[in-house]
């Protein structure tokens, strides 16, 4: 499965932080996972250390 990212960044080329975690919850919700708050968090840290 192809995952096609539905946001643009902003006018510097970063994305805003809720954007990233609005698309992390949804992607979730679709494949069925349930994902805690600490799980989000761990994610978003993974994800800046990453980028």
């Amino acid at each position: 499965m192809t995952t096609v990212w539905p946001f643009a960044p902003d006018f510097t080329g970063y994305y805003a932080t809720m954007v990233v975690a609005e698309y992390i919850v949804s992607r979730c919700t679709l494949d069925g996972h349930q994902i805690s708050n600490l799980q989000l968090q761990k994610i978003m840290y993974y994800v800046q250390w990453h980028f």
